[in-house]
């Protein structure tokens, strides 16, 4: 019988941390799944708890969150070159170029090993007007090109991701596109009726423009009856003003946060996923809204842009007139919609977590 593959994954957070503690729960996911084919030991930058995580995987992290990277790198970097002396790992897979991929790079030479980096969202990002974006801080900036140039494979969430990975390194090897996935569910019947039902899942971020889902809330209330669902933590007093100064009080719910287990019925109830992000690696809203029959409607930023037109729409960062005129347009044409439904499901059939499982597995046999 063929040995399993021994893979240090390298992370901040990304499970047992965050909201209810649920880190990424696809990740969670993916990683019950991969441990079956592959030896797994996670090492986070910060305190993590096991919850939900298999445990095939192994979970080492950090004890301590208010510690400089400085120290955690000397903590973990030894930690993980004595689990190696014990039981040698084949290769490093870095999820984000900094701070975990720096790590992995110095391990990978000073082991003779392969390392991998997962792009996950803002590493290529520039966007000095909300402040975000890792290519904003010159070290943080230097470091991520540096180890994304030498690294063995490079991974993006998307088609848009990866163009901006390629504007700012020159890498010479194929730059994989592999979004995160999910078990798909069977699709559902919802009917397209009035009020539409439009659905927002994201905690509060100035990357999430919120400037453009409010200007297109108030055009589409002018036109047609529409409600929206907010799902997600930190919208505090001042966004709350804002909705009663615009007079959508009643248009627009504050869910408040949710379990993502609790997230299914939402998507399936909801007839739109509108998303007005100024820039994403995926986002796996997306991903979950497309299984669950969601249709997206957004801007032109991660696996939107990718798939628009043949399985959501998109239009241009902060363009709240042209969305709000293609949300009518779908929902005056009901074929349309469902067009897109089916066509989007079928996308997501074809790269379910399957798939996904496939790629990896092909990335650390490599």
């Amino acid at each position: 019988m063929k040995d399993r593959r021994k893979v240090a994954i390298l992370c901040v957070g990304m499970v047992g941390s965050g909201p209810m503690e649920q880190g990424i729960p696809a990740f969670t996911n993916v990683l019950q799944r991969l441990s079956e084919e592959v030896q797994i030991t996670i090492y986070s930058f910060i305190p993590v708890k096991r919850t939900n995580v298999s445990k095939a995987v192994r979970v080492r992290s950090f004890p301590m969150s208010s510690v400089s990277n400085r120290v955690k790198y000397i903590w973990l970097g030894i930690l993980i070159l004595w689990d190696h002396i014990r039981d040698p790992y084949h290769c490093f897979h870095a999820y984000s170029p900094y701070p975990s991929g720096v790590l992995a790079f110095n391990l990978a030479a000073l082991l003779n090993r392969r390392y991998i980096i997962t792009l996950l969202a803002g590493e290529m990002a520039h966007l000095p007007e909300i402040n975000f974006g890792d290519l904003l801080n010159i070290n943080i900036k230097s470091a991520s090109i540096r180890v994304c140039e030498s690294a063995n494979g490079l991974i993006a969430f998307s088609e848009f991701q990866k163009s901006h990975l390629l504007k700012n390194i020159s890498y010479h090897q194929h730059v994989h596109v592999i979004p995160f996935s999910l078990e798909v569910p069977l699709l559902g019947k919802l009917e397209l009726s009035y009020p539409i039902q439009l659905l927002h899942v994201s905690h509060y971020h100035p990357i999430k423009d919120y400037d453009t889902l409010l200007n297109t809330i108030e055009i589409l209330k002018s036109k047609i009856d529409v409600q929206l669902s907010i799902v997600g933590e930190h919208y505090d007093d001042a966004f709350l003003t804002e909705i009663r100064n615009r007079n959508l009080q009643n248009d627009i719910i504050l869910i408040g946060s949710l379990p993502n287990n609790k997230l299914k019925r939402l998507y399936q109830s909801h007839h739109i996923l509108i998303h007005t992000s100024k820039f994403e690696g995926l986002p796996m809203v997306a991903i979950e809204a497309m299984a669950n029959g969601t249709v997206i409607c957004g801007t032109a930023v991660g696996i939107i842009h990718d798939l628009a037109p043949e399985c959501c729409v998109a239009v241009e960062v902060g363009n709240h007139v042209k969305l709000a005129e293609e949300i009518i347009k779908l929902v005056d044409a009901p074929g349309s919609y469902y067009k897109l439904r089916e066509q989007a499901y079928r996308w997501i059939c074809d790269h379910d977590i399957n798939w996904h499982l496939k790629k990896m597995t092909h990335m650390y046999d490599a």
